[in-house]
């Protein structure tokens, strides 16, 4: 009897607060609503953003659903790239439009991915290179997937353990690179990068005081015009020209970092004393550190010769008539150039996502879209596929054809780095004439 009046009373407590609950939940779904309202009035839309389809869409109120709790929304997936500023996709170039292009496509073929890329500085403080070993030490999370890196920096990126070694061919059985570009993403007998895109060193003229491009070193003495290339010091850097003259005399760039032919260091030497008598290589040489301080002093028309890059005389209006370009001259006449390497690394662990990045890797490595954007951006592609896209008719690029067949990479490792240094210390000694041709020789064949 007791039970039964228990009962009873819970059901009409239940029937008494039925109405209560109710009203409490109408208040709250009007209170969401009511907040919702507010929050899209207090945050005015950017006037500067690009809209999206998102957020032009008409809001309705979506009906509610019972969700089945073994129903689960599709993984996420955020493809994180670190590149230098010439990879950026502004909306506003040519080169970015077909990056932006590329990007958007490659998420809707992997729904729920999604490419971002960091564009960051090459040198300085804030560099990619010191970014990835800060965040190596004390916040790893916030690595990216990809980098697209200067090779000079891959093997130290190795020693940090970042990246590990791949297999180029898993890419696809078609791809072709330049020689050059496989040797300079090779460490230690095993591949870190997927090369992308390039850089050679050439000597441009004027052809009012040079009627032929000379191949030698005579030419230049005879006309006793100044010659620029970057003769100063650059904190952790070291000059391609003097590793260019270096092999062109008979030298070996090797990743032991010995001096593989002392004639050649003596040849070479020898050459820079003569020259800075002759005036042809200028007190200003030692003061650059770099090509485009080089070119910008050609450009003020004092100097009648200098070494330059692909990337920069692609991007210089260039008058014809007053112009010659031409392979750097050598004390053979061999015709060499020292090549600049920028690769793809992968530093993701993760199998889903190294497995995203190799596809995403691929779609840059399309000849079609790596020949015409490497164009666009003045950068030299790695692969000769790539190149055809280029006008075949252009001297220039017939030019540059021939100095990516006999390009050569700077070879990775701290030994080889520690030779090119040391061969830029000697070089400003007998410059500065602090240091004979065999005592340099002689410091340059001791291991620093």
């Amino acid at each position: 009897m007791l039970a039964m009046s228990i009962r009873n009373v819970r059901s009409w407590l239940c029937w008494q607060m039925k109405p209560v609950a109710y009203r409490l939940v109408g208040i709250g779904f009007l209170l969401l609503l009511g907040l919702a309202a507010c929050g899209k009035t207090q945050t005015p839309p950017d006037p500067t953003a690009t809209p999206t389809p998102e957020s032009l869409a008409t809001p309705t109120v979506a009906p509610i659903a019972v969700v089945d709790p073994k129903v689960t929304a599709p993984t996420e997936h955020q493809l994180v790239i670190w590149a230098p500023p010439f990879f950026d996709a502004q909306p506003d170039a040519n080169a970015g439009n077909i990056l932006h292009a590329m990007y958007r496509q490659f998420e809707q073929a992997n729904p729920g991915v999604h490419v971002d890329v960091h564009i960051k500085a090459e040198t300085g403080e804030t560099s990619m290179f010191n970014y990835l070993r800060s965040a190596q030490r004390v916040a790893p999370t916030i690595l990216p997937d990809i980098v697209l890196i200067d090779t000079q920096y891959l093997w130290q990126i190795v020693e940090l353990d970042l990246v590990h070694p791949i297999t180029i061919e898993n890419l696809g059985p078609k791809l072709s690179f330049y020689p050059f570009a496989i040797n300079a993403v090779t460490f230690k007998q095993q591949q870190y990068g997927i090369p992308y895109v390039a850089d050679v060193i050439h000597a441009v003229y004027a052809s009012n005081i040079y009627t032929t491009t000379p191949t030698t070193w005579e030419p230049l003495l005879a006309a006793k015009r100044p010659f620029l290339f970057p003769a100063g010091l650059r904190d952790g850097f070291y000059d391609d020209s003097l590793l260019l003259q270096y092999v062109g005399a008979g030298g070996q760039l090797l990743e032991n970092g010995e001096v593989s032919n002392p004639d050649a260091a003596t040849a070479f030497l020898t050459f820079l004393t003569q020259a800075k008598s002759a005036g042809v290589i200028p007190d200003d040489a030692l003061t650059l550190s770099n090509l485009d301080a080089a070119w910008a002093e050609f450009s003020s028309g004092q100097v009648s010769a200098v070494n330059t890059s692909a990337s920069l005389y692609l991007g210089q209006p260039k008058p014809a008539d007053t112009l010659k370009f031409g392979p750097a001259p050598t004390l053979k006449g061999t015709n060499v150039t020292i090549a600049r390497t920028w690769a793809f690394a992968i530093l993701t662990n993760d199998a889903q996502r190294r497995q995203l990045a190799m596809q995403l890797i691929a779609r840059f490595l399309e000849p079609g879209l790596q020949g015409r954007w490497s164009q666009l951006a003045n950068r030299l592609p790695t692969s000769a596929n790539a190149f055809v896209q280029w006008p075949a008719t252009d001297p220039y690029h017939q030019f540059l054809r021939r100095e990516l067949d006999v390009a050569q990479a700077v070879p990775n490792g701290r030994p080889f780095a520690e030779f090119a240094k040391h061969l830029q210390t000697v070089q400003q000694a007998v410059l500065h004439g602090q240091m004979t041709v065999k005592d340099a020789v002689t410091q340059l064949r001791t291991k620093p």
